[in-house]
Order: C-alpha cells, then structure tokens, then sequence
C-alpha cells in the first residue's frame, strides 16, 4: 500500500480530451480570485478525463474537489458527486454552492435552485439550467439512468470495484470527465492498482 501524503497526488487514466476546458475553468477561478494550492496545481490543470487524486486528512481534497466542478460546470449541463452515502458528498457540495453564489451563477433567494433534503439526494441548480446532484453509490440503478458531463468521486477509498465500473461507464456517453478523490485508508484494494497502473 502506497505511503500516505500529506498532499494530494495524481495518477490518471492515459486517454486524455483536448483541454479546451482549461481557459474557462482559469477564467471561472479568476472570477472567484481562487486557485489550487501547489500541490493540486499539476492534477488541477492535466489534461486526462479521469483522474484519481488520493491523499491524507486535511489535504483539501473536498475543497479542490469542488473548484474542479464549478471551474467546468459552464462546459455541461448535469454533474454528480457520487458517494456510497449521500452525506459523504455534504462538504463538497456546500463548497459548490459557495463558489457558485460568488459567482452569482445562483440566487440565494430562490429555493428552487437549492435541493437540501434531510434525507437522499441534494441538488442545485444554476441560473442557467445547470444541474449538480449528489448520488449514492449504493443505489446503482440511479447511477445507471443518465449520462452526466462530470462526476466528482468523493471518498472513493470507499468505493467497491462494481462502483468505479459503473461510474466509467456513465461517463462514455458523453465522453464526461471524473475527478475521483479519497484517501488509502479503508480502501478496498482497487485504488491501489490505479494508481500504480496510471
């Protein structure tokens, strides 16, 4: 098992997309005077679909995690954050919601645009339409039903194999990209293997 970092690392898949989302997801973070730290800089900004950035407590994995989704949320129209709970994905969707009223992409007046469920799945939407919902790994029918643009993996050390294979094969049909963030501990062996293998 690889040491735990302090920081967060990157290991990717080999296919890549073409990067044209780099200059909107810069100028997103520009908007909210944010950037990644040193350390996520690298994984932030590389060019392949899915990536598997793994790393120690409090390295800022939900907090990275989140900017990925808001830097690339004009660039679709559906996002998930997948969890095997729906609570696991509360910090990051809260850092969404966030960055997205500093943005004014949502009215904090309108209860509409933000689904907070007790229990199940949260949602918001943008101004513009653009939906981000949280999704239960547990429930592999849901996970099964759309093709999202991007899929934020929170506590993927969490994660059983089945989990990682349907989430890929959700994001073929729209050729989406997946960031896929946890840490070793717990974890049920897979993760291992990507990250040597990537």
């Amino acid at each position: 098992q690889p040491t735990q970092r302090e920081s967060s690392q990157l290991f990717s898949e080999t296919s890549s997309n073409s990067g044209l989302w780099i200059p909107v997801a810069k100028a997103t973070l520009e908007a909210l005077s944010l950037r990644p730290t040193h350390a996520m800089l690298q994984p932030f900004y590389h060019p392949a679909r899915v990536k598997l950035v793994m790393g120690g407590e409090r390295s800022g994995k939900s907090y990275h995690g989140a900017l990925q989704v808001v830097a690339r949320h004009k660039l679709g129209r559906l996002f998930w954050l997948v969890a095997e709970e729906y609570e696991t994905c509360i910090p990051e969707l809260e850092y969404i919601v966030e960055f997205l009223r500093q943005l004014d992409a949502i009215d904090p007046s309108d209860r509409s645009e933000i689904s907070w469920a007790k229990r199940g799945s949260k949602s918001v939407r943008t101004r513009d339409g653009v939906l981000i919902e949280t999704r239960s790994a547990d429930d592999y029918r849901r996970i099964a039903e759309k093709a999202p643009d991007g899929i934020l993996g929170c506590e993927v050390g969490r994660w059983q194999w089945e989990t990682f294979l349907r989430v890929n094969s959700r994001l073929a049909q729209q050729r989406g990209w997946a960031w896929l963030s946890g840490s070793f501990e717990s974890s049920y062996g897979w993760q291992v293997e990507k990250w040597r293998q990537w």
